[in-house]
């Protein structure tokens, strides 16, 4: 639970397995794609301080509202684009498979800046698609839920946008994969069809109309 203040200090990330930390430049770009601006090396810098993720303090919503200027804040803008969007949110699982946060075991104003500019990302997705990113679903989830579990939310913070997360995980890795308006489920990093077809209502772009929950275990936060 983090909703207590925290210093406003440069943080390391902590890698706490083999798997090395992201590199400045990995995070930049990141951020770059998922924000749809050019990230600066004292734009990182800035993003890579402590805040705290339920009142963003110290420095408010004004420090967030900037950073997301053009990233894509509604689902189903997200779900036109989400192929692309699936590509960035995989770089973004593979550095949480290190750590807490982006910033190690504290939320930075990278996490809370990447929470919001991924809530239509992850609205949009099915349940598989968020199976096949574990550590970035496990993230979000946890992020969304920092609001139920405090008080009051961030004074000036967009509207509620509630993400079911499925937790009933498979046992065996789901390939991330997206479904095309006809239907068809196509692996992202091959290209390769997958499975059988999949109904999409209204035939929207990018696939992210999510199927009937497989049954099991759910949770469901607001921010």
């Amino acid at each position: 639970r983090v909703c207590g203040p925290h210093h406003h200090a440069q943080v390391h990330l902590v890698a706490h397995s083999s798997m090395a930390p992201p590199s400045r430049e990995e995070l930049s770009a990141l951020f770059s794609k998922l924000l749809f601006q050019s990230v600066t090396s004292e734009g990182l810098s800035a993003l890579g301080k402590r805040v705290d993720a339920r009142s963003l303090q110290p420095g408010g919503w004004a420090q967030v509202a900037p950073w997301l200027t053009h990233a894509v804040m509604r689902p189903q803008g997200a779900a036109g684009i989400l192929p692309a969007l699936l590509e960035q949110l995989q770089k973004l699982d593979t550095m949480l498979r290190v750590a807490i946060f982006l910033g190690g075991p504290q939320p930075i104003l990278g996490d809370v800046v990447i929470y919001y500019a991924s809530r239509a990302a992850f609205a949009a997705m099915d349940d598989d698609q968020r199976f096949a990113l574990p550590s970035a679903t496990r993230w979000f989830n946890h992020m969304q839920h920092l609001s139920l579990d405090c008080p009051a939310p961030a004074e000036g913070a967009p509207p509620p946008l509630r993400v079911t997360v499925n937790l009933d995980m498979p046992e065996s890795p789901v390939p991330l994969a997206y479904t095309r308006p006809d239907g068809s489920r196509v692996d992202l990093a091959s290209g390769q069809a997958v499975g059988g077809a999949v109904a999409v209502p209204g035939g929207d772009a990018g696939g992210g109309a999510a199927p009937a929950a497989k049954g099991g275990k759910q949770q469901s936060g607001e921010m």
